[in-house]
């Protein structure tokens, strides 16, 4: 028996808001009215670049006993530069990836065609932001009482998903208040619509 499709509720404000964070996220500021770029977000590399610039300039200012520990610091701090770009570069396709599955998520459950495949997706994507970061935090750019209201929304969803579907209802626990853009929350109502989609097959 196929799962009976519940359409996502989500006020538009904040999914306005998670459309502008998953942007931004792209190195982007868009203005959400009429799509075009409001401003270009420097990356972080490019704050490492004018750091080193400076440390070689001050180097340069000061040659006379500095050669040597000038050097050291020269090489210590681009070894130090290449590893942070690397784990930067790392976290940023993360964060992408997530966005990207979280943006075809909302777009689908709003729509009613939500699948079991576009579950997987999100639930694989934040299980690889968690892998590389411990804080199991998103680098998603709106502000926690606009995460809090998505997943308010998602609570919902996953409650009208599962008496339309006859699962019991009793089994899904209400958000926790929280502060901070953790994936628990997420992760534990995404496992929930992955039961219900799995019982009704």
């Amino acid at each position: 028996m196929p799962v009976v499709p519940i359409y996502l509720n989500i006020d538009e404000n904040t999914y306005a808001g998670v459309r502008t964070g998953v942007l931004e996220l792209y190195g982007l500021a868009k203005n959400v009215d009429n799509k075009r770029v409001a401003k270009h977000i420097p990356a972080v590399a490019d704050a490492a670049k004018e750091g080193a610039s400076k440390a070689i300039d001050f180097v340069r200012e000061h040659k006379g006993g500095t050669l040597l520990v000038g050097g050291i610091i020269i090489v210590g701090g681009a070894a130090a530069g290449a590893i942070g770009y690397a784990s930067h570069r790392k976290q940023r396709k993360l964060d992408k990836q997530f966005c990207e599955a979280l943006q075809t998520y909302l777009d689908t459950a709003q729509g009613g065609t939500l699948t079991l495949a576009i579950l997987n997706n999100l639930l694989d994507s934040i299980e690889a932001v968690e892998k590389n970061n411990p804080n199991k935090s998103f680098n998603l750019n709106i502000s926690a009482a606009q995460f809090s209201e998505l997943i308010h929304c998602i609570f919902d969803y996953t409650l009208r998903l599962a008496e339309a579907n006859n699962f019991s209802a009793q089994k899904i626990n209400r958000p926790k208040y929280f502060k901070k853009k953790t994936s628990d929350d997420l992760k534990y109502y995404l496992n929930m619509q992955k039961q219900i989609f799995e019982q009704a097959a």
